[in-house]
């Protein structure tokens, strides 16, 4: 006997997903914003929704005549370079200023 289930109710629309993934951002950029601030280091957070972060990345930092981009790099290289794209060499690529590079610490799997 095969009964069929509807799994869409289980899923939430699309738009919910995008506005709760907003906020988790806002909240995140929100504490940084506020470390900053701690350090008296004067700092703005911009959210952007893009096909492609890379070039958003670029078109803004042009827009805004920033003096230099700061990125975190992951590193990726292999498949996972080629499946995740890297936003970090097209941000090099494509900005017009210096773009500086930070290495993200990769996190030890749990025990």
């Amino acid at each position: 006997v095969l009964v069929p289930v509807d799994f869409t109710a289980a899923v939430p629309p699309i738009d919910t997903l995008i506005a709760q993934e907003g906020q988790v951002a806002r909240e995140y950029l929100s504490q940084l914003q506020a470390q900053l601030e701690q350090r008296q280091i004067a700092s703005r957070t911009v959210i952007l929704e893009s096909a492609s972060v890379a070039e958003a990345i670029v078109d803004l930092a042009s827009q805004e005549q920033v003096d230099l981009i700061v990125k975190t790099t992951h590193g990726r290289s292999g498949p996972s370079r080629w499946l995740f794209g890297n936003v970090a060499l097209r941000v090099l690529q494509g900005a017009s200023c210096p773009v500086f590079l930070v290495r993200v610490k990769a996190e030890k799997p749990p025990e």
